[in-house]
């Protein structure tokens, strides 16, 4: 998760991240949530399985 959450702090506001994964990303917006400023990215599920997951993570500001 470190290199993800590092691609994610390097976006400018506007930019988004797509990110595919094995698994449920749930622990990756949670792990924003904890970490990031209230209002400042917006995550949007892609695939939602049964083998691959994606979402979007967009820096708001």
């Amino acid at each position: 998760m470190p290199t993800i959450l590092g691609a994610y702090q390097a976006l400018s506001p506007g930019q988004t991240l797509r990110v595919t994964f094995d698994h449920d990303p749930s622990c990756m917006y949670y792990t924003l949530q904890a970490t990031e400023a209230e209002g400042s990215f917006r995550f949007e599920r892609g695939l939602d399985g049964p083998t691959v997951w994606s979402a979007d993570v967009t820096r708001v500001r």
